[in-house]
């Protein structure tokens, strides 16, 4: 409710002034403009992020902006995770996937551990730091050892330790919940300093990303002639 009053907070018998009014909730639509009736009127809000802090301003020919009392908006219930990945940042309160996860996510480097966070969110991206249900996750490469903890989320997180072994670009993680589950964006792996070399005979194949010899290098070597040259791969 809005009301206009005068300098003693006395209602002003006002059915004429026009006021408009702004959130400071930036994911919001601002309500629309209400014009007083006896010095009053009622509007509706539609929040969008969870938080503290939330004010609404409301602005009129003749009077004083001020804005109201800071209160809290709390989460709707979760609907669906999301994954951010390092160089990536969380916009709670957003319209959409694309909007709520910004940034590009760095390059990771094979063997090189990194960490990745799940979250249960609610149908406009905000954490819903009440749920505490069961997570996990897998990644498309297809080489790793997929995390088996955390098994929960907890107060609507879940960090997940990544040690990523295939360079690759294009990787994703995808969570497991009773909830919609929304992969992550790519994100590239480089390989790892030089340490070996490896010769590839003919008949043999080379499989990247591997953690022992034998399952790198694959086949039965082909025959050779004498006299008759053949090439090797050496890497």
């Amino acid at each position: 409710t809005v009301i206009g009053v005068d300098a003693y907070y006395n209602i002003i018998n006002d059915s004429a002034t026009s006021v408009s009014f702004v959130t400071s909730d930036s994911n919001d639509t601002d309500p629309s403009d209400v014009t007083l009736a006896s010095g009053q009127n009622t509007f509706s809000v539609n929040n969008k992020t969870a938080g503290s802090g939330q004010s609404i301003s409301a602005t009129a020919a003749g009077y004083s902006t001020r804005a109201s009392t800071s209160y809290t908006v709390n989460p709707a219930g979760p609907t669906q995770t999301i994954v951010i990945l390092p160089g990536q940042t969380h916009n709670e309160g957003a319209a959409s996937l694309a909007a709520a996860v910004t940034g590009t996510p760095t390059t990771q480097t094979a063997g090189s551990s990194f960490n990745v966070t799940v979250k249960a969110v609610d149908a406009n991206f905000n954490t819903v730091t009440s749920y505490s249900s069961a997570i996990s996750i897998t990644t498309s490469d297809p080489t790793d050892t997929n995390p088996t903890t955390p098994t929960n989320f907890s107060s609507g997180t879940a960090t997940f330790t990544i040690n990523p072994i295939t360079a690759s670009t294009g990787l994703t993680i995808s969570p497991s919940s009773s909830l919609t589950d929304n992969d992550s964006d790519g994100y590239d792996v480089d390989p790892g300093a030089a340490s070996q070399l490896l010769v590839i005979l003919p008949g043999e194949t080379f499989n990247p990303g591997q953690q022992s010899l034998a399952p790198a290098i694959t086949g039965t070597p082909s025959d050779q002639s004498v006299n008759s040259t053949f090439n090797v791969d050496v890497k």
